[in-house]
């Protein structure tokens, strides 16, 4: 089970090392893609950001996709991490001599930046330091016992992946200034998914996992309470950043704000100057040489600019940049003055070139109302430098920069002017955004970041911006985050330092402990050196307790031996040692020798399986292997087989004996011999069997009957004579069941049984109902067991067989039915006999003789279709065929036959069949059988619940009435009319004799079949 948590553990490890390398290939992929496709963002992330170099990314495709390369192979992994590392060595060279390889420009030939001096190749940078080690690390990976190390190379580079990160969170550049640059934020994202998935590879620091030395515990240790109060450090940190951040972010923004309103306190002056010298009296006039004199007056004041005015169609009418009267050209400003002309207000136009001076201006425009119209526009140029000496004013903070832009983003000012600088455009990066003002960041033509703040005016439309670059900005949270990365690194070598002297201290204790205790468990004497370290002077002294009483428990152990091994030896019942597993024997005493015929050297030479029954190997085995898995002992009965090839039973108990660590050490064993009492058994069985043989073959079941608890069991065959579900039942239960009538015969039975005095042997039959309903008989023969004497002696069971007689029961009911109804019919039949014997010879004395026996042989045809039939009636059809039996060759022919099968009682069948009997005679010597082309019709059937049948003779002799009754007659008439109360037609027509029977069905036929004629009436309605 550990095995396979282990081998659990390592698989899901295996994918997760998988995982982080599949997203460290995705973000090296689209960092590709974002430089082929020209996307930046995909490379960087975010716009201001470094972005990834495609060296760099095609190094995080392959260690990715070495890590995610399945199986154990590690040489793929290898090869792949001794390559990136390689290439990453050689990206370090590159920066150290200043070379240019071209490697960029072939991964991404449509990207122009990379077409520049051999500091284009960015890959060597912080990330390059971090690709060397997750190279080295992978490559490491490899080999078993340089994991650690390999491990450790990863846990660097995913703290420098993790500085970075850090870094980006907070907003600050922790490398600044240094001559190592930040990994891109892709970059450090796929080195710490490669670290990490190389560290997961590899497993949770194997290394660590095996016996260390002292001070590498102590170490972490140091490091775990260092750790927090790093982090705590960091949090500190990157929070003053913040709070620093903020307030530079409010101070860049005022500085904004007030050079814009120094920007719009200036204009307004000027406007107010223009409105003055527009209200002139010299303009209304039109003498505008007078005018230009004022206006040059008014400007020797501020010493800087000049002052236009153009007419409605934009020309100049005074310019005091020359004299007048000198032609002049058009103004360079018509938009804006056609604007303060058309709405009557000032206008402040953007930077522009001049006509006269040639140099860059801006200029205030007043327009002149003459008689409601605006007629002139006062056009004023003040000095560029004047916005220059407004932002000097200001004092700006040593290293902030401020710009003044027009609308057009045209640089009109700038705290640090420069020659050529004014009426250059404002880079893009630094355009203000959406809002009267605001704060971001952007990257200046230099590539380095700084943090700007603007504000617009609304009287002008021009833009104010104040900013400062980060390295200045950053400066003290830098030296912050290197006095924290100084403090970490002085904490661990300090406690590195502590491990190694308090390590080296306490390991000569603890080894001084150790040797101690190889001592103790070797039986030397132990070393009585005092240790720095009071635990382990405890211990010692633990230890020696420990030794003296190890002294006493072995003097104990061998005085227990002793008398175990008296005890084993002189043993009535066998006793054996084995060994786990192999089942060999260790030990064997005289009983067991004796037992299975073997000597103790014997038995030392083979193993307890050897000698064990065939049949009771499995079991054996299973029960040892449960015994090693944990259980105390087993005790089961199994069959040995001694020497001379007998197999013997006994009872064998085990027990197992483990050593200090918890493994079975030996397995002892006591054999009782059970032979005796097997073939007990065995005989016991034999004879159940026997018994139980020949109560199935009697249809008998066993019973037996519990006087103290009133409680009556039996067998299978018992419970389902009695009808019980269950085995036992309640004497109660059973006699509800005996039918009424005998319940006090089987209660008389019982106690007459159970009479300690005079006790009966039972045997009884009763009726009894069963839960269906259904009565049957049953015979029940007992006999009660006492225990006791005189006035103590009780029946304390009783028991018998019970057998069902229900068909017995039957058979001798059926059986005097029988002979009732054969004397009955007997006393009836002598009836017959005698009354025919006195007709015949009442009648016809002379043939008698001839006439008696005719009737005799047609009632004994009747009888025996009777006794074929077992007296259950005899069929029509059949009747028919034995009365004409002497005439069997014309039936068919002469003789037809038609009805349906009908069954008649044995009495209607007796009067009938001598009817037919009379009638063919009869036929046979006067009608139509006496002649060669007579034919007789006899016919049968039901109408309803009514009986006809029928014989009708044609085609024969002419016929007449007999002139006196005879025999004959009257068994054709009377006769067959009392047997079935019915009513006989005899016709003696000239064609032929009709005799027709007509009686009721149910006094003919058989009941079954006058049941069904009645049932089949309604159909034929």
């Amino acid at each position: 089970m550990t095995l396979f948590a282990g081998e659990a553990s390592h698989l899901k490890r295996q994918r997760a090392g998988q995982a982080a390398g599949f997203a460290a290939a995705a973000i090296a992929a689209a960092a590709l893609i974002g430089w082929w496709a020209g996307l930046p963002l995909l490379s960087s992330w975010s716009p201001g950001f470094a972005t990834m170099k495609p060296v760099t990314a095609s190094c995080l495709a392959a260690l990715g996709l070495a890590l995610v390369h399945p199986g154990k192979d590690w040489r793929f992994a290898f090869a792949v991490g001794v390559a990136v590392a390689t290439l990453a060595v050689l990206g370090l060279g590159v920066v150290l001599f200043n070379l240019e390889l071209g490697i960029d420009r072939w991964l991404a030939p449509g990207d122009a930046s990379f077409r520049t001096a051999a500091t284009s190749y960015r890959v060597i940078n912080a990330a390059t330091l971090g690709i060397v080690l997750v190279g080295g690390s992978l490559a490491l990976s490899r080999f078993e016992r340089h994991r650690l190390a390999a491990t450790l190379l990863g846990s660097l580079a995913g703290a420098i992946a993790l500085f970075a990160l850090l870094g980006y969170l907070a907003g600050i550049d922790t490398l600044y200034g240094s001559s190592v640059r930040p990994p891109a934020l892709p970059t450090a994202v796929g080195l710490l998914c490669v670290a990490g998935g190389i560290i997961l590879r590899i497993g949770a620091m194997p290394a660590l996992r095996k016996p260390r030395p002292l001070w590498h515990l102590l170490v972490v240790l140091g490091c775990a309470v260092i750790v927090p109060l790093l982090l705590f450090g960091a949090y500190a940190g990157v929070s003053i950043g913040d709070a620093q951040f903020d307030e530079v972010r409010k101070e860049l923004r005022s500085e904004a704000r007030t050079l814009s309103a120094e920007v719009d306190r200036e204009i307004i002056g000027e406007i107010g100057r223009l409105e003055a010298l527009a209200a002139s009296p010299s303009l209304r006039q039109g003498d505008f040489a007078s005018f230009q004199r004022q206006a040059q007056a008014s400007l020797a004041l501020r010493q800087s600019g000049n002052i236009m005015l153009v007419d409605r169609d934009m020309r100049q009418l005074v310019n005091t940049w020359a004299p007048f009267g000198t032609p002049l050209e058009k103004a360079a400003v018509p938009e804006p003055a056609q604007k303060a002309l058309a709405t009557g207000k000032p206008q402040v136009t953007g930077l522009f070139m001049g006509s006269v001076v040639k140099q860059f201006m801006f200029g205030i425009i007043v327009p002149v109302e003459i008689d409601g119209e605006g007629r002139y526009a006062l056009v004023r140029s003040p000095d560029p430098h004047t916005l220059e000496r407004l932002i000097a004013a200001n004092e700006l903070q040593a290293g902030w920069h401020a710009v003044v832009a027009d609308a057009a983003h045209h640089i009109m000012a700038e705290s640090q002017p420069e020659d050529g600088f004014i009426g250059q455009e404002l880079p893009p990066s630094q355009w203000h955004r959406a809002g009267p003002d605001g704060v971001f960041e952007f990257v200046d033509s230099k590539g380095e970041s700084s943090l700007e703040a603007y504000a617009r005016s609304e009287l002008t439309g021009w833009e104010i911006a104040v900013w400062e670059p980060k390295a200045l900005l950053e400066a003290p949270v830098r030296a912050l985050w290197w006095a924290l990365g100084v403090t970490a690194l002085l904490a661990m070598a300090l406690v590195v330092a502590l491990a190694l002297w308090l390590g080296r201290i306490i390991a000569r204790s603890v080894g001084h402990t150790a040797r101690a205790a190889v001592a103790l468990g070797a039986g030397r004497p132990m070393l009585l050196d005092e240790t720095p370290v009071a635990e382990v002077n405890t211990l010692m002294v633990q230890l020696r307790g420990a030794a003296a009483r190890r002294n006493a428990a072995e003097d104990s152990l061998r005085e227990s031996e002793a008398t175990f091994r008296a005890m084993f030896d002189v043993s009535s019942v066998g006793k054996i040692e084995v060994e786990p597993g192999s089942g060999r024997f260790l030990r064997a005493n005289a009983a067991m020798c004796k037992f299975v015929g073997y000597s103790e050297a014997e038995l030392l030479a083979r193993s307890v399986y050897d000698i064990t029954y065939p049949d009771d190997l499995k079991l054996d085995h299973e029960l040892c292997r449960r015994l090693d898995a944990g259980e105390s002992e087993f005790d089961v009965e199994k069959r040995y087989v001694r020497k001379d090839g007998e197999a013997v039973w006994a009872r064998t108990t085990v027990n197992v004996i483990h050593d200090a660590f918890g493994r079975p050490l030996r397995h002892m064993a006591v054999i009782q011999d059970l032979n005796a009492r097997k073939r007990a058994e065995e005989d016991l069985k034999a004879s159940k069997d026997h018994l139980l043989l020949a109560l199935n073959a009697a249809q008998l079941g066993s019973w037996q009957y519990d006087p103290r608890h009133r409680v009556f069991s039996g067998d299978a065959r018992a419970q389902e004579i009695f009808d019980f579900a269950e085995n036992e039942a309640p004497v109660g239960d059973v006699m509800k069941r005996v039918h009424p009538d005998d319940v006090e015969k089987v209660l008389a039975a019982i106690a007459a049984s159970l009479d300690p005095v005079d006790p009966k042997r039972s045997a009884t039959e009763f009726r009894l109902r069963r839960a269906d309903g259904a009565v049957r008989w049953l015979e029940t023969l007992g006999l009660a067991y006492f225990e006791g004497d005189g006035p103590e002696r009780r029946a304390v069971s009783f028991g018998g067989t019970v057998q069902d007689i229900t068909e017995r029961k039957e058979r001798e009911e059926k059986e005097h039915l029988l002979m009732r109804e054969i004397n009955h019919r007997a006393k009836n039949m002598l009836s017959v006999v005698d009354s025919i014997a006195h007709q015949t010879a009442t009648r016809n004395p002379e043939g008698f003789i001839e006439r008696f026996s005719e009737r005799i042989q047609a009632l004994s045809a009747n009888q025996d279709l009777l006794v074929r039939n077992e007296w259950n009636g005899v069929e029509i059809a059949d009747l028919v065929r034995a009365q004409l039996a002497h005439f069997a060759d014309l039936i068919g022919s002469r003789i037809v036959m038609h009805g349906p099968k009908l069954r008649l009682n044995p009495a209607s069948a007796q009067a009938i069949g001598l009817a037919l009997h009379e009638l063919a005679t009869n036929a046979g010597k006067y009608g139509a059988l006496s002649t060669d082309a007579g034919r007789v019709d006899v016919s049968w059937g039901t109408d309803g619940d009514t009986l006809t049948m029928s014989w009708t003779e044609r085609e024969g002799p002419s016929v007449s009435a007999p002139k006196r009754r005879g025999f004959g007659t009257i068994v054709m008439e009377a006769m067959a009319e009392r047997s079935v109360d019915g009513k006989v037609d005899l016709d003696y027509a000239p064609s032929g004799l009709t005799w027709r029977l007509t009686c009721p069905a149910a006094n003919a036929l058989e009941p079954a079949v006058a049941a069904t004629s009645t049932a089949a009436r309604p159909a034929r309605r």
